[in-house]
């Protein structure tokens, strides 16, 4: 687990309108504690099962479909790419449109599980931005699901404690900057073994690649995943995973195919993706699955 005591560059605004800060006014924010975020020692294991029925019945309450206590960007990125010699990095937005100042705890989920929590301070009616969340806020470099809570993990955490989240991983060129949209609006929704799982149009050629990948939110079982990729109604690979707990996994699709259909199988609860892959610019653009549980 990391232990870096690190400052940050933040953009803190007003939602409201007022005592808006422009981006040539940035400057070091001191309001979190001691300047930083900070290393959160959890205190108590909430059980799974409730924790899931809580959300699910917090979503059906809740009027905003934009603003809540828990988001997950299931993937992230502060690590070179394959081809160019770019470098990808995650800008992280959260805003709290509400009249209430809390704590926000962002925890970071890397390949072999969480690899730390620290907790971020959020006033009432203000944002906070981050051009590089991971290497300025944690010190961390590599891919990364990203976890975003105001109500079990802080201590006096609430339900009432709303927020939004927007993430996009990008990367710089000498032709400008090249995006992948993570979240914006609403966040993306886990998957059951239960689900019919799809992922269509996929492709892979001499100028795009695809990755496919796992998130798996549960803190204690191993989940297993299986994508079965087709090019029509001909099956020409199949890719298989075993995450860990609070584990981020990502792979390459070989197959060469054209506009091809992903049919995923699980024995949990996981965040699934396609993300396709210009060779040539590194431009991005991320899927998530549709899927469809039968009445």
């Amino acid at each position: 687990m990391l232990r870096i005591a690190v400052s940050l560059l933040v953009l803190t605004v007003s939602v409201s309108g007022q005592d808006l800060v422009s981006a040539e006014g940035l400057k070091e924010s001191h309001t979190l504690k001691g300047g930083a975020l900070q290393r959160m020692e959890v205190a108590q294991i909430v059980d799974e099962n409730y924790r899931r029925q809580a959300i699910a019945r917090e979503r059906e309450r809740k009027k905003s479909t934009a603003a809540f206590p828990i988001w997950v960007v299931p993937t992230s990125a502060n690590n070179p790419g394959l081809f160019g010699g770019v470098f990808f990095k995650t800008r992280i937005v959260l805003t709290n449109p509400t009249n209430l100042t809390f704590n926000v705890a962002a925890q970071v989920c890397g390949p072999n599980g969480v690899v730390d929590t620290r907790q971020i301070d959020l006033p009432a009616n203000s944002s906070k931005v981050w051009d590089d969340f991971l290497g300025t806020a944690f010190g961390y470099s590599g891919p990364a699901a990203i976890e975003f809570d105001s109500w079990f993990i802080p201590v006096g955490g609430s339900s009432d404690y709303d927020f939004a989240v927007t993430a996009e991983v990008y990367t710089d060129s000498p032709n400008g900057r090249f995006k992948t949209t993570v979240v914006n609006g609403l966040g993306p929704d886990s998957v059951t073994g239960l689900n019919k799982t799809i992922s269509a149009g996929v492709n892979v050629n001499s100028s795009e690649r695809t990755n496919i990948g796992v998130y798996n939110e549960s803190f204690l079982s191993t989940m297993n995943v299986m994508a079965r990729v087709f090019a029509g109604n001909v099956l020409v690979e199949v890719i298989t995973f075993s995450v860990p707990p609070k584990g981020w996994a990502q792979k390459p699709l070989s197959a060469q195919v054209t506009n091809g259909t992903i049919e995923w199988t699980t024995d949990g609860s996981v965040y699934l993706w396609t993300v396709g892959v210009d060779n040539r610019s590194n431009d991005g653009t991320l899927s998530y699955p549709i899927f469809y549980l039968p009445p």
